[in-house]
Order: C-alpha cells, then sequence, then structure tokens
C-alpha cells in the first residue's frame, strides 16, 4: 500500500508535537527542582557584604552550583543532612550595582537549573536611617488587637484558622496594618516618637497565634494583616509624623507549621529534633530566664530553660 503525502504529514506534526511536550516537561521538571529561595531577593549597598542564601527542592544536594557575575563572588556552597537543601554563601562588594544574579545548577543526569535572583536597590543610604535609643518613647501594639481597618482580610480561606471571634481571649480579633495606619495620628499625639509592634509574618496556625511569634513564613506578611506594600506605606507614613518604625522579628522559635518542619535541613535544626522527628514528647522551656545570670542556678534548670521548646506549638 502506498503511503499518501497527507498521512505522513499528520504523523510528523504529532511527533513534532509529542517532542515538544516532551522538551517543554523536561524544562518543567527541571525548573520544579527548586522548590523555595530564602531570602527571596537580596540590596546593595549593606555594611556586611555577606549573604546566605537557602535553596529548598527535590534531591538538591547531588547538584553543582556556579555564578558568573563580574562582581559578586559565590564563595562556598554547604549541602545539609536532608538531600533537598543547599547553602550559598556570597560575597557581594560593596559598588556592586543592582541587577540580576544568574545561579547555574547542573548534576549530571538532569538539565541544568538556571536560577535567578535579585539585588535591588535600597530605597534610601545608610545615613537616612537612624536607631532608636533611650531618647525615644516607643509605643509597643500587638497589632491584631489594635484596630481593625480592613473587615475584607479578616478570613483568609486557605490559612488554617479560620474566622475572628472577639471573645475569646486567645482567637483573632481582626487588627491589621491598615488600622495602624488609620491611627498614626492618635499615636502621634500621644507623644510617642517610634512604634514596635509584634511580628507581621504569616503566622499559619491553627489557633492561638494572634501575638504574631508563631511564625510560619520569615519572609511573608501575613495576609491577615494586609500586604507587604501595605507595611511599607505604614513607614512611610509614620517618617513622615516623626514616628520611627521597629521590625519585630524572632528567630529563636518557629511555628509548628512552618514549612520546613516537614523537611528539616540538619539534624540539630531544632531542639528536641530527634524526639519531635521520632513523634515523641518534647521538653518544653522552663522559662526561668534569671538562670541565664545566676551565678547559683542549677545546671538543670539552665538547662531546661535553653534547651525546651518555647511552647509545644513554637519549637
Amino acid at each position: 500500500m502506498v503511503e499518501k503525502p497527507w498521512v505522513r504529514s499528520i504523523f510528523e506534526i504529532d511527533r513534532l508535537r509529542f517532542l515538544l511536550f516532551i522538551h517543554v516537561f523536561s524544562i518543567a521538571m527541571a525548573y520544579a527542582q527548586v522548590e523555595r529561595i530564602e531570602p527571596p531577593n537580596w540590596w546593595v549597598g549593606f555594611e556586611d557584604k555577606n549573604l546566605q542564601i537557602l535553596l529548598k527542592g527535590q534531591d538538591l544536594r547531588s547538584y553543582s552550583v556556579t555564578l558568573d557575575h563580574p562582581s559578586v563572588v559565590l564563595k562556598a556552597v554547604h549541602a545539609a543532612d536532608s538531600p533537598n537543601y543547599l547553602f550559598l554563601d556570597l560575597f557581594i562588594p560593596e559598588n556592586t550595582p543592582p541587577g540580576t544574579l544568574y545561579f547555574e545548577l547542573t548534576a549530571k543526569e538532569d538539565a541544568t537549573v538556571r536560577l535567578s535572583y535579585e539585588l535591588q536597590a535600597r530605597s534610601y543610604g545608610q545615613e537616612f536611617y537612624k536607631g532608636f535609643s533611650s531618647e525615644d518613647v516607643i509605643y509597643l501594639i500587638t497589632p491584631d488587637r489594635f484596630a481593625n481597618g480592613n473587615p475584607d482580610n479578616d478570613v483568609v480561606p486557605d490559612m488554617r484558622e479560620k474566622g475572628i471571634d472577639r471573645k475569646d481571649d486567645y482567637a483573632r480579633h481582626g487588627g491589621d496594618i491598615r488600622g495602624i495606619i488609620n491611627n498614626l495620628d492618635y499615636i502621634s499625639k500621644m507623644g510617642f516618637t517610634a512604634l514596635w509592634s509584634s511580628p507581621l509574618l504569616e503566622n499559619d496556625m491553627p489557633e492561638q497565634s494572634y501575638h504574631g511569634y508563631a511564625i510560619t513564613d520569615f519572609y511573608k506578611v501575613d495576609p491577615r494583616f494586609g500586604t507587604l506594600a501595605e507595611y511599607r506605606e505604614l513607614a512611610e507614613k509614620a517618617r513622615e509624623k516623626g514616628i520611627k518604625l521597629i521590625m519585630d522579628q524572632v528567630a529563636n522559635h518557629c511555628g509548628l507549621y512552618h514549612w520546613w518542619m516537614e523537611d528539616l535541613p540538619f539534624s540539630d535544626w531544632v531542639n528536641e529534633q530527634t524526639s519531635f522527628e521520632n513523634g515523641e514528647a518534647v521538653n518544653i522551656s522552663n522559662h526561668r530566664r534569671t538562670t541565664n545570670h545566676d551565678l547559683y542556678a542549677s545546671d538543670r534548670d539552665k538547662e531546661s530553660m535553653s534547651r525546651g521548646w518555647f511552647v509545644s506549638a513554637m519549637p
């Protein structure tokens, strides 16, 4: 039987479509290897020229990493105990211009993954900023308890804690960044020169995280408080009124539902890690903080203070 030319053309088109699909799928799989980059970007012009970047993704330990840049140096690449992490040590010289870094991750049997990373310009130079001191009068705010400026963000459907309940002391009450912005005149008229809010970062916990100290993402504003743009607006408007803004971010502990708790990078990433990973009860800190400077405190009290979790939901 003689094959018709048009039949051959159809098969050739289908073959090309299939090959194109495989090619695109392979690229997608390669880029999907890297699930997280933290911090998600950085800035030029800092006094400290060193930066460490965390990469999280399936089997990243098998990849080598290179950086081709005229000034920024990739000093070292560290593998973790988990195969799914890499830590990159960078040196960013003083006169490095803002721009994009391109990292190439290569493994023997996989396509090369090319990652872009932004180095942004700072909004203001170092000389613009002035820290707080004993001359300041600081107003401490728990944002969830202060003022609800945007009821539309009270409930975020895909977060673990649903709704607000002002009759429950431990539930969320609905305060947010917009509420603080709306009351800057009130804060200024009371004579405060600095504003310190408890953390505004994501606390995606099932309950009792209104205070903001059970952080589940150290680089994301909790959507129930608002957006990063609103936080920047708060900073600018507070500055216009002569009010300094103190950012609270506690790295001493995190929320139990932080993403890395499902795959901890190192065997000693959190206290009581072996017990936690084995599904056993973990020790909780005795919170006897005076043991840190008490010459007569027992070793047991000192150990319990420093080695236990903050609470059972905050490693």
